[in-house]
């Protein structure tokens, strides 16, 4: 698993916060980690990129086309924002995890872009996976503040013929101090989520 420094979002419930502002020095350069995945190569089965947010980086096509060229499958863990170099990724992919944070009216409480480009900019990315013949996923962190009934029905159109995973709100490590103290949904009110994304989505899971 390789984590990429920065994050475009500020998602209060983030559970990897260290990464959101760090410093791209005080990361392991490509090259090295290349040398290391070549010396591991009989010992992984893939690769994993995450973050923070690794489409913010421009270089990332280039990497990615480096690890499968090593012969590693790749899957990517990414929120949409940056189309123009999810789809120069693309060919490289094996699989990819996108993560919808909530409707896209509300996305104002988790991003520092303007609402109308978000929307397209998400919106192109979810085009760009469905015509590419690509397996991908759909997260949503059910984050009380910001995922709610209301929010599930505006999502629904996104949600049409693909793979949802609901996941569960945690409050042990967040961005936002204050989230700590945000309870979350009990089970059966996820459950209830599910079933309402289960009416157009091929499937979602409660996890």
């Amino acid at each position: 698993m390789l984590f990429t420094a920065g994050c475009n979002f500020r998602c209060g419930y983030c559970h990897n916060p260290s990464l959101i502002s760090s410093a791209q020095d005080a990361f392991e350069p490509f090259a090295s980690v290349r040398e290391r995945l070549v010396s591991r190569r009989a010992l992984a089965d893939g690769v994993v990129i995450t973050g923070g947010e690794p489409t913010i980086h421009d270089v990332l096509p280039s990497v990615i086309e480096q690890i499968h060229a090593l012969g590693f499958p790749v899957k990517l863990d990414t929120n949409a924002s940056m189309p123009s170099v999810l789809e120069q990724c693309l060919p490289f992919l094996d699989y990819i995890a996108v993560d919808i944070k909530t409707s896209l009216r509300r996305y104002d409480h988790v991003c520092r872009l303007p609402l109308q480009e978000i929307s397209a900019r998400i919106e192109r990315s979810l085009e760009l996976l469905r015509t590419s013949g690509k397996s991908f996923e759909i997260r949503i962190t059910a984050s009380p503040d910001i995922v709610d009934a209301e929010a599930i029905e505006e999502m629904l159109p996104m949600l049409v013929n693909t793979h949802v995973h609901l996941q569960q709100f945690s409050p042990a490590v967040t961005l936002d101090e204050s989230y700590r103290s945000l309870i979350p949904y009990p089970p059966s009110r996820l459950e209830t989520f599910a079933a309402r994304i289960r009416t157009v989505a091929a499937a979602c899971t409660v996890r």
